[in-house]
């Protein structure tokens, strides 16, 4: 998987790790719908794309490491019809707490600071996981939270793991428009707070 690395040093002395990914697909939307849990929407490939992320971010062991997924999806105006509100076209950070202790002010600052900051090109390959195994510390470890545009996840790497296993059921779907909200998986259960699940949706845009 291609990134482009930014290093930037925050107050203090904290150096943080911006792994921004290359090529985000258009199929792939973050969203915020207020009323429900948060959720991600996306096709087979999308999936696939999240699957691996979730597994990199899973599994990469360097400190204050955060993997950053801008917004490149379209506007379309039909998620009205399944949320009367919400917050759209969110861009998202992922990260394992167990290695990064960032607050989400401190994201939020590191991101823009990179903005301004060259980077450098790094493939990271996606390791080989089991993820049928038994994932036993995911009970109350899993934490989303949107900090202005940031749509963010942490957790633990069996929590990490845990969210690539629920992406991999969407991987190998056909496009098809039929599919469209019927196909999801949840969850809600293994958040620190009710509100703080997460959903994932199939859903392709022609």
């Amino acid at each position: 998987m291609e990134f482009i690395v930014k290093e930037v040093m925050l107050h203090g002395g904290k150096k943080v790790y911006i792994f921004e990914v290359v090529n985000v697909s258009k199929q792939l939307r973050f969203i915020d719908p207020i009323e429900y849990t948060k959720v991600i929407l996306a096709n087979s490939d999308g999936f696939e794309f999240m699957r691996n992320l979730f597994i990199i971010s899973a599994t990469y062991k360097q400190e204050n490491s955060i993997f950053y997924i801008k917004d490149n999806s379209q506007a379309y105006e039909g998620f009205e019809q399944w949320w009367k509100i919400g917050r759209f076209h969110l861009d998202m950070v992922i990260f394992n707490y167990c290695n990064t202790r960032l607050s989400s002010k401190e994201i939020s600052r590191a991101i823009e600071i990179s903005r301004k900051t060259l980077g450098y090109k790094r493939d990271i390959n996606v390791p080989k996981i089991n993820l049928q195994r038994p994932v036993w510390l995911i009970e109350k470890r899993l934490c989303t939270k949107i900090f202005k545009k940031n749509f963010i996840v942490c957790g633990n790497g069996d929590v990490l793991l845990e969210l690539a296993n629920s992406t991999d059921r969407f991987v190998g779907l056909e496009d098809n428009l039929e599919y469209n909200m019927n196909y999801h998986t949840h969850q809600d259960m293994i958040g620190t707070k009710k509100y703080n699940g997460l959903d994932f949706f199939y859903f392709y845009e022609k």
